[in-house]
Formats: C-alpha cells, structure tokens, sequence
C-alpha cells in the first residue's frame, strides 16, 4: 500500500499517480483529495457562489435610496430597514421599530402568562 493513497474526501484508495490525483505545492505533493471529488466539491462551490450573487442581486436596486419608516416616519438607509430576502423586498419597518414592537408584544404576552398563571394556581389553591 506504499503507492496507494487514500482520498480525505471519498475516503477510497487510488494509486499515487497524476491519473487520480492533481498535484499540490508547486508540484511537489499530491493533493488530498482525489481528481473526481476536487472538481466535485470546486463545482459546487461555483454553484454555491453564483446562486448567492443572484439571490443577493436584487439588494443592490436598493441599496442607494433611502426608505421611511412608517412606524417612526424617520429617513432610513437600506442597511436600517428590515429586508424580506425570499420576497425580495425592503420591507417599511426598520430595525429599530420592528424590534422595540416585537419586545411591547413579548412584555405583553409575558405578563399574560403570568397573570393567568396565578389565576390558575388561585384555583387549585380552592
């Protein structure tokens, strides 16, 4: 198994040779990975890349103007606003606003609970 060198990625044994294997560090080593899996795994990561430039491309129509917030009516930049990425939208809302609502929602909810809490523990207690 001197000549024989296994693949880090398919984990299988092929020979040491420049049929299975591309060369490394200036031709010196061998790469880890066989011929078959480092084309695979390259070509998924173009894939990858490209398919986040296209989901990312509608981002930059936006990305200069600027937006009002319809709960604070301040001007906001796009980096500010909330971003619908599967609608591929700016949505009205910046950040700020949505969080300080969603945190009134929570506290709200939150003392809710706990009021119905000592009701129920009030029943038991009968």
């Amino acid at each position: 198994m001197s000549d024989q060198k296994q693949c880090s990625y398919c984990m299988d044994f092929f020979p040491e040779t420049e049929e299975f294997f591309y060369k490394a560090n200036g031709g010196k080593n061998f790469r880890s990975e066989c011929k078959y899996c480092f084309d695979y795994e390259q070509s998924l990561k173009k894939k990858q890349k490209k398919l986040q430039e296209e989901q990312d491309k509608w981002k930059l129509e936006f990305k200069d103007k600027m937006f009002t917030c319809t709960l604070c009516g301040e001007q906001k930049n796009f980096d500010q606003m909330r971003k619908d990425s599967h609608a591929k939208r700016v949505e009205n809302r910046c950040y700020a606003c949505f969080n300080k609502r969603k945190n009134e929602v929570y506290n709200k909810n939150w003392e809710a609970r706990i009021y119905s809490q000592v009701l129920k523990e009030r029943r038991e207690m009968k």
